[in-house]
């Protein structure tokens, strides 16, 4: 089982998240997804931006959906890709590890869910903040 290299890293917070994958011999996948806590990410480590989620320790977390994926190649020895739609990582900002388990085997993708950007603007009352989404709207206070 590999990850294919042209599976997408970020996406915009709306669409939905396939993974592709090239099988041999693999019958049945469990996929488990974790959303990582953002808010603590930031007030730990200042940034979530250098971070690499490919090496965290996933063993204390719960993942917050299983989805199971069943192989129906005619051949399971043979090389086959299969693309895999992710139906609960969820439509909002957010990182999220798909780790993906089958025959002994796993593999991990970390996916990136649109974006904020904060502009910061000076002036003589002082400082102020905005911020928009990846596709530059405004976001509204909340």
């Amino acid at each position: 089982m590999k990850l294919n290299e042209r599976n997408k890293k970020i996406y915009k917070a709306q669409d939905e998240v396939k993974v592709s994958l090239t099988l041999k011999n693999v019958r049945q996948l469990e996929i488990k997804i974790y959303e990582l806590n953002l808010l603590k990410e930031y007030l730990t480590n200042n940034s979530d931006t250098g971070r690499n989620y490919d090496d965290i320790n996933l063993s204390y977390f719960s993942p917050s959906s299983v989805e199971l994926f069943t192989n129906r190649s005619e051949n399971p020895f043979e090389w086959k890709e299969v693309e895999i739609l992710l139906k609960t990582i969820p439509n909002r900002i957010g990182i999220f590890v798909v780790d993906i388990q089958g025959e002994g085997i796993t593999s991990r993708a970390v996916i990136r869910k649109g974006a904020i950007v904060c502009l910061e603007n000076y002036s003589h009352n002082g400082q102020s903040f905005e911020f928009f989404d990846e596709d530059g709207n405004k976001l509204n206070e909340k």
